[in-house]
């Protein structure tokens, strides 16, 4: 079952080791949780995106996608 969102920004160092810079989820609503996956997905990144906007106005962005399913 789809509970919630999330997202991770993270920075490569020059040794090539990656930084979490800040890192948040929410909880679905009730009528989000019949959304479908590629819907939820496009709803988290819109959502990380308004969150991070000042970040994200100075840097070029790279979305990388991984989907963490319950088994």
């Amino acid at each position: 079952k789809k509970k919630g969102l999330g997202y991770i920004l993270r920075q490569e160092d020059n040794g090539g080791k990656w930084h979490v810079i800040e890192a948040n989820s929410r909880w679905l609503s009730a009528a989000e949780q019949n959304y479908g996956m590629t819907t939820l997905e496009m709803m988290a990144i819109y959502w990380a995106t308004k969150k991070l906007n000042a970040i994200f106005n100075d840097y070029p962005i790279f979305i990388l996608k991984e989907i963490i399913r319950q088994m």
